[in-house]
């Protein structure tokens, strides 16, 4: 299998979204045919203002050409690619998502 890693780290309550060529392939807010970034969120220890998603490439979400992740409040990101393919990643903060 192709693709990458990818570790968000984001403020709680923030609306998420991953793009890749363009297309919407998840988010956090139970969009209907994308994966659900929930079932992998987590609060981060010691401050609990923040939530940390640690994505791995799988059959239902593709980590692999270009990746952009946007947000309505404070991103971080960190993207990795194994398995020998290259992956590009792309920080998009909008203030009105």
């Amino acid at each position: 299998m192709l693709g990458g890693t990818l570790t968000i780290l984001t403020e709680e309550n923030a609306v998420l979204e991953v793009y890749r060529q363009g297309v919407l392939i998840a988010d956090n807010q139970g969009t209907s045919g994308v994966y659900d970034l929930s079932a992998d969120e987590k609060t981060v220890d010691g401050n609990s203002k923040y939530r940390t998603y640690f994505l791995l490439s799988q059959p239902s979400l593709k980590l692999e050409d270009n990746i952009a992740v946007k947000s309505d409040k404070e991103l971080y990101l960190s993207g990795s690619s194994t398995y020998s393919s290259l992956m590009e990643v792309e920080e998009v903060f909008i203030q009105d998502l």
